[in-house]
């Protein structure tokens, strides 16, 4: 152990490997401890700029007075040593402009307050808790590491506490409070009188970031400087709510985390990034970023601007409070959850899109905008595939659901809704809506207009192969537009239903193209086209313009003034209640009445109008060869060509007239004229009159037609038509009398009796009679 004491000098001195005692004295002196825990004695007010190197050991620079001097620097000099021991003295500067630098310590055992005295000082703290008092003056204060108490006294004072919880006071003077990059802590700030300034020196990521007006007194303003101010990763907390002016402001970005932003009483602009963060605007027009998480958004005073983007939109709450508040895009967004109901905004006045996009995944998506009272620079909200849901605001919405089964409610405002594909459920609510289609595969949709003029829309040509608007799916809805667009099937088989529709505007023909279509037409005037096929219109309410096309069509014409025509094929055509027009086309065509409520009359050789009856009206008929009558006392005439006719239930008469004819009476007393031709004449069940007239006719009955007459009969080109099924197969199963002294024959089977009026039985043997 040595005992090394140096002279005014500037020396170079040197200890032993052993624990050493050395005083440099005055001069600038290099001293060197070597190994051992050595001590580096200073005090008075007058050393030299010593250097410093410890060595081994745990060295220490000690006083052994007080000290006062304008310099004390134990930085880049201090090498190898560790500690600046106070003893029991005082540490401190003179009236001039003095330069302490202690930064090169780790250590102070004791520390006592550094009194820098009158004078523009600096100090630069080590990296534990400095107190430092710089007196009047502008001085320059860093406190480095640690939780430092720093007074800059009167005067323009620079204080910067570096990480810790530090104090800071600049007392009078403009003072200037540096926050460096270094993770602040909790100060506390005193600017006094004058006007104080926290500012930036370096871009600052803090986990927390406390200026409120619990740590703030006499604080006017916070400067960015040419800086950035954010968060962390982690779950940070910033406040700077006892700020009452920010200068060169830019965005708090708090990063990641579920991160708490706290406004001055101005504009804040702050990003609160990934996670759940609370955004509090306070007083001021803020500009809140809510991006990825559940975030709470709450503006304060002024007319704020809360910002969306990013892809995880989350369900946030924005609170606009007072000022005309605004939720804007600054970016395209797509995300699966868009909550802004009304229990999640609050005094918030428009959303705005900007020139962005806000869209949907292929995801179930659930978007709720009903706490929005406007939508400004509005545009289509695409949803994308998957299951949607999307609830309006009370202005227009404009929504495609995209594929899958999506429920669209419009809420309040003229809407426009689009399911696309899939079955999906349309609300327009209150408004006059518009349901738009622009895809063949509509799906089984449900439209309900609610209040206002609503109406289903053709956006696009539309090829379905199904098509259903029924009175189940569409409810108050006004009309079907089809905005100048073309409706048409597939070259498959078809399925329309449109009754739900109660007027067609902008339209245009419906043509099914090829396949064995369906149709059932809406309330109004249709206009359909079977195409190819063998289709099944019906026309329903409204005056219908039926077209089979090629195919054995059944065309039902419905209520109205209709226009049917059955195009090449066998087709049936039915006209019901008004004054239609019926053409069967090419091929053999039927006409049925069997829906009249009364007698009808029909004349198939007729070209002009003809009144019906029945309540059918006065219908027009051309090219057809069939009839089928009603339940009632029936009229039916043929053509002269080959016609079927079918009396139905009730005492009917039906006129062959000319050609090879199949008159049916089916129920009733009916009497059935073959006229010129080989006819086939079938009373069926009641007592019915057969006239066959010219030609080689048939005659058909069962066990159980009843007590029937043959009218005319010819030997030889005549024949009986027996279906005995099963149980009369044979001339030995029928027995054949006389009646009226032999003037007419009686053939009897089962229930049936025909009697033969004219014709003596024995004329009648097996040659007369057919057996099926």
């Amino acid at each position: 152990m040595a005992i090394i004491n140096g002279t005014d000098a500037s020396e170079i001195l040197s200890g032993t490997t052993d624990p050493d005692t050395i005083t440099g004295g005055g001069g600038a002196d290099t001293i060197n401890g070597s190994g051992g825990n050595d001590v580096f004695y200073i005090g008075g007010n007058y050393f030299g700029y010593d250097t410093y190197d410890g060595g081994d050991g745990i060295d220490a620079v000690r006083l052994n007075a007080n000290v006062a001097v304008a310099q004390f620097l134990l930085s880049s000099n201090a090498i190898n040593t560790e500690i600046l021991d106070f003893d029991a003295y005082q540490l401190g500067g003179t009236n001039g402009d003095d330069i302490f630098d202690i930064s090169g310590i780790s250590t102070v055992p004791v520390y006592r307050w550094i009194l820098l005295n009158d004078g523009n000082d600096a100090f630069t703290g080590y990296q534990g808790a400095d107190m430092v008092d710089a007196g009047a003056g502008n001085d320059t204060l860093t406190g480095g590491g640690g939780d430092d108490a720093l007074v800059g006294g009167d005067g323009d004072d620079t204080l910067g506490g570096g990480a810790g919880d530090d104090s800071l006071t600049g007392a009078a003077g403009n003072d200037l409070f540096l926050l460096d990059g270094s993770e602040p802590g909790t100060d506390t700030y005193v600017g006094g009188t004058g006007n104080d300034i926290i500012r930036l020196s370096d871009d600052l990521a803090a986990a927390q970031l406390l200026l409120t007006s619990a740590n703030l007194s006499d604080i006017e303003a916070l400067d960015f400087g040419d800086y950035h101010l954010g968060g962390t990763e982690g779950d940070d907390i910033i406040d700077i709510s006892g700020i009452t002016l920010v200068q060169n402001a830019r965005w708090f970005s708090m990063q990641g985390g579920n991160d708490s932003f706290t406004g001055h009483q101005g504009s804040d602009f702050a990003d609160g990034g990934r996670g759940d963060d609370t955004l509090i605007g306070g007083a001021g027009d803020d500009s809140l970023f809510g991006s990825d998480g559940n975030d709470s958004l709450d503006g304060g005073e002024g007319a704020d601007i809360f910002t969306l983007y990013g892809s995880l939109i989350g369900s946030d709450t924005f609170n606009g409070g007072v000022g005309i508040d605004i939720i804007r895009l600054t970016d395209n967004i797509s995300t699966t959850l868009l909550q802004m109901a009304a229990a999640n905004i609050v005094d918030v006045e428009a959303l705005d899109l900007g020139s962005y996009s806000l869209s949907g995944t292929a995801a179930n998506d659930v978007f709720d905008i009903s706490g929005v009272q406007m939508i400004v620079n509005s545009r289509v909200v695409d949803l994308g595939a998957g299951a949607d849901s999307y609830t309006g605001h009370i202005g227009q919405d404009l929504v495609d659901g995209g594929a899958g089964d999506d429920t669209l409610r419009g809420g309040d405002g003229a809407d426009s809704l689009t399911g696309n594909s899939g079955n999906d459920r349309l609300d327009g609510g209150a408004g006059n809506d518009l349901f738009m289609i622009v895809s063949g595969d509509v799906g089984n949709d449900t439209c309900l207009g609610g209040g206002g003029t609503d109406t289903i829309l053709l956006g696009a040509d539309v090829i379905a192969n199904q098509f259903m608007l029924t009175a189940h799916t569409v409810v108050s809805v006004e009309a079907m537009d089809f905005g100048g667009h073309a409706l048409s099937g597939t070259a498959s088989s078809d399925n329309f239903n449109l009754t739900g529709v109660q007027a067609i505007i902008n339209g245009s023909r419906i043509e099914l193209l090829a396949g064995d279509d369906r149709l059932v037409g809406h309330r109004g005037a249709d206009n359909v086209d079977g195409g190819l096929g063998n289709d099944n219109l019906y026309g329903w309410l409204g005056n219908d313009t039926l077209l089979g096309g090629a195919g054995n069509d059944v065309l039902d014409a419905g209520e109205g003034h209709d226009e049917v025509d059955g195009g090449d094929g066998n087709d049936l055509l039915v006209g019901r209640h008004g004054d239609d027009t019926l053409s069967g086309g090419a091929g053999t065509d039927s006409l049925s009445y069997l829906h009249a409520t009364g007698i009808v009359q029909v004349n198939l050789s007729l070209t002009t109008a003809q009144a019906i009856g029945g309540g059918e009206g006065m219908d027009m008929l051309a090219s057809i060869e069939n009839v089928i009558g009603s339940n009632y006392a029936d009229r039916l005439i043929g053509s002269g060509l080959a016609n079927d006719m079918n009396g139905g239930s009730g005492d009917d008469v039906l006129y062959g007239i000319a050609g090879n004819d199949r008159l049916f009476g089916s129920g009733g007393n009916d009497k059935l004229f073959g006229g010129t031709g080989n006819d086939f004449l079938a009373g069926h069940a009641g007592n019915d009159s057969l006239f066959g007239g010219a030609g080689a006719d048939v005659f058909t009955f069962k066990a159980d037609s009843g007590a029937d007459r043959i009218i005319g009969w010819e030997n030889g080109p005549d024949r009986i038509l027996i279906q005995g099924e099963g149980v009369y197969d044979e001339f030995i199963d029928l027995t054949i009398t006389s009646t009226r002294g032999g003037a007419h024959a009686v053939v009897k089977f089962g229930d049936c009796t025909i009697t033969l009026v004219g014709v003596e039985a024995a004329r009648l043997d097996a040659s007369d009679f057919q057996f099926v």
